[in-house]
């Protein structure tokens, strides 16, 4: 009954009468400064020069991500597309339908409208690349079908900014991972986190804008799935939402799922047999202070049983390797509903994969643990 009022609550608080704020573009080369009231932010490329823009698509995604976190009721004067405009209208039909509690609607307006460019020259595809398994999958799968030509890592997400230690370590190893792909690697910068954005429902949009950002350099964006389609019915509408990606392309920069038919120990399965030699740059956490992996935390304690499960055995990039029995039995039951989601689907992936034994009736214990917290929640 507590969290059906808290329900009600942020939701009517969220249907109040929005703020009405107008959205300027500040642009000089590849630094865009969106001027949007107590909600302005930045978006650049501190390294690659991406040409000239015929207008700002990629704006109104991080206008959608502001607009439905604050309730604002956004209007950008700066010029962009009818695609761009038809894509954000199907997203906000997607919330509207999703009636999410803790967002606002999706308010944004375009004063702008220009007439559609002409198709670009360029051809490849761009993926987001945050070096970890899901992505470093979907890098494999899209290099096997000889499309992968980028990936995109942007700083401002899990580390504050380009220069954040942390962030450089990361991006070192995602850097070896494209040299060994043999992608060219383009890092972002952008500081719309700081805006409020609701980051766990939201995130989706942030990443859109910034391969958008690079719309000039690629012919199509892509996405690495956190779920399949049947997680993603536990899961849905928090990560990475198949729904959502397949919304967020535009007719003139499309966008893709990749990854959603096989889960998290079948992608450790792709890394292990096809591209080994990309496994020991795998980013797993960001427990540690140079963002590596720590092997302890549950993110890591379920990426080494993903290992296990998938036939082989952990590999050296974890700082420590607590037992992992321990590790389970002494896990604490989350208490976020979207935590003991995504806990669930990765634990019933994992205990799908390994052999009876030890491993697999700790990892059934903790599985049972997840289902009674979800089962309880359901109507």
């Amino acid at each position: 009954m507590r969290d059906r009022i808290k329900k009600l609550w942020h939701y009517h608080r969220n249907r109040r009468k929005p703020a009405h704020v107008t959205a300027t573009i500040d642009a000089t080369g590849n630094d865009v400064r969106v001027l949007c009231g107590p909600a302005s932010f930045q978006i650049r490329s501190p390294e690659h020069d991406l040409g000239q823009r015929e207008h700002f698509d990629f704006v109104l995604f991080g206008l959608a991500a502001i607009s439905m976190s604050r309730n604002m009721a956004i209007s950008l004067d700066a010029p962009v597309s009818q695609a761009g405009v038809d894509t954000i209208k199907g997203i906000a039909n997607l919330y509207e339908l999703w009636s999410i509690p803790r967002l606002a609607p999706l308010r944004v307006e375009a004063r702008h409208v220009v007439e559609e460019p002409q198709p670009r020259k360029a051809t490849g595809t761009a993926l987001c690349l945050s070096g970890g398994t899901d992505s470093l999958a979907a890098a494999v799968e899209l290099k096997a079908r000889g499309e992968l030509t980028h990936g995109v890592l942007i700083a401002g997400f899990d580390y504050p900014d380009f220069t954040h230690p942390s962030f450089l370590d990361l991006r070192q190893r995602v850097q070896a991972q494209a040299d060994l792909l043999g992608i060219t690697l383009v890092t972002l910068e952008t500081d719309i986190r700081a805006t409020g954005v609701k980051w766990e429902l939201l995130h989706g949009l942030c990443l859109a804008m910034g391969l958008h950002y690079c719309a000039p350099l690629i012919g199509k964006a892509a996405l690495a799935m956190d779920f399949t389609r049947g997680q993603d019915h536990i899961a849905h509408p928090w990560g990475s939402s198949i729904a959502l990606t397949e919304k967020m392309g535009t007719a003139l920069l499309p966008m893709i799922p990749v990854g959603a038919e096989y889960g998290r120990t079948d992608k450790i399965g792709v890394l292990m047999r096809e591209a080994p030699e990309l496994v020991p740059h795998l980013s797993v956490c960001w427990q540690t202070d140079s963002g590596g992996s720590c092997g302890a935390c549950p993110k890591c304690i379920r990426t080494r049983l993903n290992f296990i499960a998938a036939g082989g055995s952990e590999p050296d990039i974890f700082a420590q390797k607590v037992s992992i029995i321990d590790a389970l039995d002494g896990l604490a039951k989350p208490r976020k509903m979207s935590k003991i989601r995504n806990d669930l689907i990765f634990m019933v992936d994992i205990m799908q994969n390994l052999p009876e034994g030890d491993l697999r009736n700790a990892v059934a214990r903790q599985v049972e643990t997840l289902r009674r917290a979800y089962v309880g929640t359901m109507p």
